[in-house]
């Protein structure tokens, strides 16, 4: 494969639902999700997008962004920045290694230092993306 990974530039605008031929029943019903497990403390708050085709069709914000303690009670706003904590790895490393594997840039057994040329010494050479992805490199 040689390392060579094409770089995605993923570009949204704004439009409604008409635009993406969407029913608009669909987001009710997930804005409705969203709010009752609010309102039954599944979480304190979220910010949820919905995009179809690069076109975003909804953007809303609901609940708290802080909400313990109650006097420190923020609301969510669209901008709320969130700690994401170890969820990138699995989440957004994963699923994007998966797409590469996918269109067939990347092959499981790849050695990491295929990607990452400074990967090396100490046996890393032997590591392989296979590896990372279920925690079996040593690290």
């Amino acid at each position: 494969m040689g390392g060579d990974v094409e770089s995605v530039e993923c570009v949204l605008r704004h439009g409604n639902l008409e635009d993406v031929e969407m029913d608009p029943s669909r987001l009710k019903e997930a804005s409705a999700f969203i709010k009752k497990a609010i309102s039954e403390k599944a979480f304190p708050g979220a910010v949820f997008l919905v995009a179809r085709n690069g076109t975003v069709v909804a953007h809303e914000a609901c609940g708290e962004a802080v909400s313990i303690p109650p006097e420190l009670s923020k609301p969510m706003k669209l901008d709320t920045i969130f700690d994401t904590g170890s969820v990138t790895k699995p989440v957004a490393t994963a699923t994007s290694l998966m797409i590469l594997l996918e269109k067939g840039k990347v092959l499981l057994d790849d050695p990491v230092n295929l990607y990452i040329p400074e990967y090396t010494g100490g046996g890393k050479e032997k590591t392989t993306l296979h590896n990372l992805l279920t925690h079996t490199a040593g690290l």
